[in-house]
């Protein structure tokens, strides 16, 4: 299938539309943002000249897309005039016969043609494919890491968070049916809290092991680091059957954090 101009741009308004959505609901989520891009990403001058590149780029192949659907019907209005050859040919059959085999080499290369062009379509088709996940992936990534779908509820949060986190750790053996949000987790014994402590946890279940993970949407304050591993040590308390791991999503994250999830043995994705 090839993308239209109208579905390039109905793409484009909605990762336009949704990031300010996002940061009116949430302003904290902005002075957040524009902390850690001040820090690690380029200023806002600097992001709003690459936007326009980008823009301009993405005019620029609406535009190509629109020759490369020129092009196609100018092929099928050739085809038609061919077929109308064919007609002509066929009546003059019994008069040319020595014609004949002309016209199978000129059959021979139009289907070698035709076949060409049924596979660079597809190719096209692919790529399109491809594009369209990948800028569908950096957008749930993107809402995952300021707290825009973590915080929802039900199959579909599971269903964006799952596919964040197929973009953002660059895996494909995570779905729906592998996480288990909201889970909650009691320290009945006092076992690594004091006894009665409630809290919640996310998991992921793969490849025979769990992983309790944390999205850090703001600036990790001093101890949270080391709240996440008294959370994880009572997880794996309670599962001592199963193999548990910690995963901390921390956008931008400082130097500090670094260390403290190497002291835990926590993977950091930042």
């Amino acid at each position: 299938m090839i993308l239209t101009q109208e579905n390039l741009q109905e793409i484009e308004e909605h990762i336009t539309q949704i990031l300010p959505e996002l940061l009116t609901r949430n302003p904290e989520i902005a002075t957040t943002i524009e902390g850690i891009l001040a820090q690690h990403f380029p200023r806002r001058d600097e992001f709003s000249k690459l936007l326009e590149e980008l823009r301009l780029s993405r005019q620029e192949n609406a535009l190509r897309f629109e020759q490369i659907d020129g092009r196609f019907e100018q092929v099928d209005s050739r085809f038609e005039q061919i077929d109308g050859r064919f007609e002509q040919i066929d009546g003059r059959f019994e008069q040319v016969d020595s014609r004949f085999e002309q016209v199978d080499n000129q059959l021979s290369q139009m289907n070698t043609t035709q076949l060409t062009m049924r596979r660079d379509i597809a190719k096209l088709q692919s790529g399109h494919e491809h594009i369209l996940k990948q800028m569908q992936g950096q957008e749930n990534w993107l809402r995952l890491m300021v707290g825009g779908i973590h915080n929802d509820e039900g199959s579909m949060a599971e269903d964006l968070v799952a596919a964040a986190l197929r973009y953002g750790l660059r895996t494909d053996d995570i779905d729906p049916e592998s996480l288990q949000l909201r889970q909650p987790l009691v320290d009945r014994e006092g076992t690594v809290f004091l006894a009665g402590y409630r809290t919640e946890v996310d998991i992921i279940a793969r490849n025979g092991h769990l992983t309790v993970f944390e999205v850090k949407a703001h600036r990790v304050k001093p101890g949270d680091v080391g709240m996440f591993a008294l959370k994880l040590k009572l997880f794996a308390a309670q599962n001592p059957d199963r193999e548990v791991r910690g995963l901390l999503i921390v956008p931008g994250a400082l130097p500090h954090v670094h260390e403290e999830c190497k002291q835990y043995g926590i993977e950091l994705v930042s």
